[in-house]
């Protein structure tokens, strides 16, 4: 049983990456956890979410999912593989952050943001923006309220918006 974790770093966040096998399980305690959305890739498992008292499981997640954690950020996080699986977590660099996030739709072909700050990131595959082809693991910036032409190309891209507002904990 082996697992990789890679960090990608950003200005105003961060993406980890974590590859593992069939039955790893991974623990990561709320202290550490700045985690807002998490992408799977490929593999599926249960994650179990700890607040106080208060425990969730999501199960079911698949290939393909963008999964909203906003409300667990102050969690502790267990992870059970059920399958191998690689599955990529957007960061806030600090946990007060607001971001609003999604995946695009195959057929969108123009994209712009009103935020202050948005991002795109290629989460798998590439995908075409301006004439330009952006790999997977890779960010582009978005100007506030620009237009943009796109091409998915079948890859899956997240839109990650910063909203202006802190939320307290």
């Amino acid at each position: 049983m082996t697992t990789f974790n890679r960090l990608y770093r950003a200005p105003k966040f961060h993406l980890c990456v974590h590859t593992g096998n069939k039955g790893h399980i991974d623990f990561e305690p709320s202290k550490y956890r700045k985690t807002q959305y998490t992408f799977v890739s490929y593999g599926t498992g249960q994650i179990h979410m700890f607040t106080g008292d208060e425990h969730e499981v999501i199960a079911d997640a698949k290939s393909g999912d963008l999964l909203d954690f906003r409300r667990f950020i102050n969690s502790s996080v267990i992870i059970k593989a059920k399958e191998d699986y690689r599955i990529v977590s957007f960061n806030s660099w600090r946990k007060t952050d607001v971001w609003k996030g999604r995946l695009l739709e195959q057929n969108e072909v123009q994209i712009s943001s009103s935020a202050s700050y948005s991002t795109l990131v290629c989460l798998k595959g590439t995908f075409n923006i301006k004439g330009k082809d952006i790999p997977e693991m890779t960010y582009v910036d978005l100007k506030k309220e620009t237009t943009y032409n796109i091409d998915c190309n079948n890859a899956y891209v997240g839109l990650f918006e910063e909203i202006d507002e802190r939320v307290e904990l």
